[in-house]
């Protein structure tokens, strides 16, 4: 079974980004709330209002209201999913490199610091 946690991001196949806000499932979906859209030859991020109004005339059956959260925003059923992407497990992979290159010995030594 697949763990979906807050700060994780999920991408669906219709070219759409969320930011996974709150572990675990409700209903079968994955509480989030859309940031990126594909567009053309890069990723455009999404400001609240035009997330929320993009997704209202174009795909509204990402738009949820969470009984338990008591609140209005977006998810994603389980099935919907392509890509799971995980930052924790993507740093690993970056800092056991042997050979990383610059930018992620950039992010290496960044992190020295703390």
């Amino acid at each position: 079974m697949i763990i979906y946690q807050a700060k994780d991001f999920i991408q669906t196949r219709e070219g759409l980004v969320f930011a996974v806000v709150e572990g675990g499932l409700e209903q079968g979906k994955v509480l989030c709330f859309l940031r990126y859209q594909w567009q053309g030859e890069a990723w455009k991020k999404l400001a609240t209002d035009a997330a929320n109004q993009l997704l209202e005339e174009q795909h509204p059956h990402y738009l949820f209201y969470s009984t338990v959260k008591s609140a209005h925003l977006h998810a994603v059923s389980v099935a919907d999913i392509t890509i799971h992407h995980q930052s924790k497990k993507q740093l690993q992979q970056i800092l056991a490199k042997h050979r990383p290159d610059k930018v992620e010995q950039d992010l290496i030594d960044l992190g020295s610091f703390f």
